[in-house]
């Protein structure tokens, strides 16, 4: 029987992606927010559950689906909402 060479460096790779646990850092990640379904979306932007149905089916509001259902990342409504910020600094 032939033996294959090992390879050392490889058993002693790095791994591709930073692990929180091994690095003692708790890196925010999509998982850790707080997930909303449409009726709590529509809520926290003070719209209808139609207006917000009309928005995700444009484009302008980003969702995840879920089976047939809408999921939506409050950080990302809370960052769709200040990017759209509109009117000057008037009085400042």
């Amino acid at each position: 029987m032939d033996r294959v060479p090992t390879d050392k460096s490889k058993s002693e790779a790095q791994p591709l992606l930073p692990d929180p646990i091994r690095d003692g850092n708790s890196a925010p990640s999509i998982f850790d927010n707080e997930w909303l379904n449409t009726e709590q979306a529509a809520s926290y932007l003070a719209l209808s559950v139609g207006a917000l149905r009309n928005l995700t089916s444009n484009g302008q509001v980003p969702y995840y689906k879920l089976g047939n259902r809408n999921r939506f990342l409050k950080s990302e409504l809370k960052d769709l909402l200040l990017r759209n910020k509109r009117g000057g600094s008037h009085g400042l």
